[in-house]
């Protein structure tokens, strides 16, 4: 573990780069994949043929998902009480 620590840090420390924690740990993980020599399979794996029939469906978007949803959504926000008096602790 310590081993794939000292590669993820070398490689992200460089040149003063700066990561988001969402963009770290995918980048984390792509670095150990590599030295693993698993790093093909995550682009050329098995999940390629488990995608084409969705590659067939042209007219399809996520709008389309959202639109037909059954979902009630209430945004309505809090009114704001003007004259109100407010009791603070010291």
């Amino acid at each position: 573990m310590e081993s794939q620590h000292r590669k993820v840090a070398y490689r992200m420390k460089k040149r003063g780069m700066y990561w988001s924690k969402r963009g770290a740990s995918t980048m984390s993980q792509m670095i150990v994949l590599s030295y693993e020599g698993k790093l093909h399979d995550l682009f050329f794996g098995p999940w390629r043929k488990e995608y084409e029939p969705y590659k067939e469906i042209t007219n399809f978007s996520a709008a389309d998902i959202f639109n037909y949803s059954s979902d009630e959504r209430n945004y309505q926000l809090p009114k704001l009480v003007l004259n109100a008096t407010y009791r603070y602790k010291k």
